[in-house]
């Protein structure tokens, strides 16, 4: 599917675009490309971008940064205000269901003492777990938790 195919079909609106969504390579041959299981409905994970004040729009931001496998594009979200620090809750608040799950996140976010973020990308019916991961994760996303959402 290519990016415009997925902004005119995505039921879950985009607040921005990283790149062509192309992975630096191809990592369907890894070992644990299918066999991570993060689906799970009803969770959302959440990643904060604190580094630089340029995004590399060339990343898969979960396959390349996270050693994330396999993962729908369709259910994912990212926003960001040209890259400029800015408050976690103002980088939350319009994505889809946000009000579901935004305070557990701030929460979480300050426990890990950020609350300020470049960019977010958050993955919807996905319960992320950095210790399934096999492949080397950048330290920046830093990767806030997995929370529960609600669609209704």
């Amino acid at each position: 599917m290519n990016k415009v195919d997925y902004l005119e079909v995505h039921p879950i609106k985009q607040q921005f675009v990283f790149g062509d969504y192309m992975a630096q390579r191809d990592y369907s041959e890894d070992e644990d490309f299918y066999e991570q299981n993060f689906e799970q409905d009803g969770v959302v994970s959440v990643w904060a971008g604190l580094l630089g004040d340029e995004g590399d729009t060339e990343l898969d931001v979960l396959q390349d940064m996270c050693g994330v496998g396999y993962y729908r594009l369709s259910d994912q979200e990212n926003n960001c205000f040209d890259f400029q620090l800015i408050g976690l809750r103002e980088l939350l608040k319009d994505l889809s269901y946000a009000n579901t799950f935004i305070e557990e996140v701030l929460a979480a976010a300050e426990h890990k003492g950020i609350a300020e973020a470049r960019w977010v990308v958050v993955q919807y019916d996905f319960q992320y777990d950095p210790t399934k991961v096999l492949r080397s994760v950048l330290e920046d996303p830093v990767f806030i938790g997995h929370f529960p959402y609600s669609d209704t």
